[in-house]
């Protein structure tokens, strides 16, 4: 989750719900968040992780990639902000 994109992470994602050893990451997974060790910057077991271990909700992952990047994809630039236009 350190440098991909919103698609990357989609397709990343993706290819983990699709992979017929899913659940066996999901209980490796879990055991690592039993001992205290939670996965970091990653998608394992078709779940997005921030730097901390904490899960990224998939309805805000393109919101977190956009911030991580130094964006916010919720705010809508105005057209005069766009033109550089004074408001």
């Amino acid at each position: 989750m350190d440098q991909t994109t919103h698609r990357g992470a989609l397709a990343a994602i993706g290819t983990c719900s699709a992979c017929p050893l899913l659940t066996m990451c999901q209980i490796a997974a879990a055991h690592e968040f039993a001992t205290g060790r939670p996965p970091s910057s990653m998608i394992w077991a078709a779940i997005p992780y921030d730097e901390v271990g904490t899960e990224i909700r998939l309805d805000f992952l393109k919101e977190f990639i956009a911030r991580r990047d130094g964006r916010s994809s919720s705010v809508k630039r105005t057209s005069s902000q766009r033109s550089g236009a004074a408001a």
